[in-house]
């Protein structure tokens, strides 16, 4: 079943009974229905593996003016974002794993529409974000946001303790280069955030580094037909149909199961060269919009 826009704020009181000669089972669930604001909350993004090498692309992802001492723990991050219509107060709600809260919102905390806040591991006292977005070092305990390697659950419950949105993820559903992101919508599921935009983390940013305060462009259901030629110089160039208003990408990979890098990004004509290639390398290129 589906609830109705008539059952939002409301449970549903759900029952599955099974019978046979031996007697009757009955399961029970009750089942909240989250309200047309809270329904505008999404877990937008999330980094459950940060890295320790200094060397890595994503180290320091909150861009810490001193690095944190403990970036496992400390540069662990939760974006949230509201896209709906109106400002939401988030003062109360919780943000949990697996375990436990592992964050509780504090009086006052108003998420205007279209902005995100960040939850990171911490510390509590010392070594801020310096992001151009609010962020909240994660309250609860000693452990941070505590998000697992191997999997976990990261959800969000209102100031009454009802859930308004979980996300549950597997050890193969993380990215060792980087953080997760839902793309190409908010609605959309999540993907490797460094096979979709130039940053491997966009803590407080769409997923193409913009601000979500920005109008979000829209989506081509497809490029379209995309055309090869091989120049005489040994470089390739791409061109396919250019759409009105749309910019394009080109991520390339060594093998079609990645990892897809972007290697050209805000292309406003439907065309591109690439170098050409050493004697017996193979490339695989993709064109998206944006």
């Amino acid at each position: 079943m589906a609830p109705t826009a008539a059952d939002a704020g409301q449970f549903l009181d759900l029952e599955l009974r099974v019978a046979n000669q031996a007697g009757t089972r009955t399961v029970s669930w009750r089942i909240y229905v989250p309200t047309p604001a809270e329904q505008q909350m999404v877990i937008a993004e999330y980094l459950a593996n940060p890295t320790v090498s200094v060397d890595a692309p994503h180290y320091n992802p909150l861009c810490r003016e001193t690095p944190a001492t403990n970036p496992s723990q400390h540069d662990e991050y939760v974006e949230l974002v509201n896209h709906g219509p109106a400002d939401l107060s988030l003062e109360g709600w919780t943000l949990s794993d697996a375990v436990q809260v592992r964050h509780r919102f504090p009086a006052p905390t108003l998420l205007p529409a279209g902005h995100p806040l960040v939850v990171y591991g911490g510390p509590r006292d010392a070594s801020p974000p310096q992001l151009d977005v609010a962020a909240q070092p994660a309250s609860e305990g000693s452990a941070g946001l505590a998000l697992n390697n191997t999997g976990d659950q990261i959800l969000l419950r209102n100031a009454l303790g009802h859930l308004v949105e979980r996300v549950v993820y597997t050890a193969t559903q993380m990215s060792s280069q980087g953080s997760m992101a839902r793309h190409p919508t908010l609605s959309d599921g999540f993907v490797p955030q460094a096979t979709v935009g130039t940053e491997p983390v966009t803590p407080g940013r769409r997923p193409d580094g913009q601000p979500w305060s920005e109008p979000v462009p829209p989506l081509l259901d497809a490029v379209g037909l995309v055309n090869c030629r091989l120049n005489p110089d040994g470089t390739l160039t791409f061109t396919w149909p250019r759409v009105a208003g749309h910019t394009y990408s080109v991520l390339s990979a060594p093998t079609l199961d990645g990892p897809w890098q972007p290697v050209a990004t805000g292309l406003t004509h439907g065309e591109w060269t690439a170098a050409a290639s050493g004697e017996g390398q193979t490339s695989f290129y993709r064109v998206r919009s944006p």
